[in-house]
Formats: structure tokens, C-alpha cells, sequence
């Protein structure tokens, strides 16, 4: 494993306010999360790849 792989594959967060909650991980990890909507689920991704 080197710099380029994040050894954390998949996890969770429930969120009842997903803007809401996309804003704070973006806020506090500095970082732009990805967005997508599959049918009326809407998630929030953190980037593949690191900062």
C-alpha cells in the first residue's frame, strides 16, 4: 500500500439533512464531496483519490 490508496474502502453515515451534513465533511476535511442521486436517495461521496 503506498500514498495513493486509501485503505478504507466503504462506510456509512446516516444523515436526515444531507446538504447539511455535506457541507460540514467538506468543511472540515477540506475537501469537495461528490454528490449523486439514485431515484429520491440522495448520497454524498468522499473523493477517491487524496487531497
Amino acid at each position: 500500500m503506498d500514498g495513493t490508496t486509501n485503505s478504507l474502502n466503504w462506510f456509512e453515515i446516516p444523515a436526515t439533512d444531507i446538504d447539511r451534513s455535506r457541507k460540514f465533511y467538506e468543511t472540515i476535511f477540506d475537501l469537495e464531496m461528490i454528490t449523486h442521486e439514485m431515484g429520491d436517495m440522495k448520497m454524498a461521496m468522499f473523493p477517491m483519490t487524496p487531497g
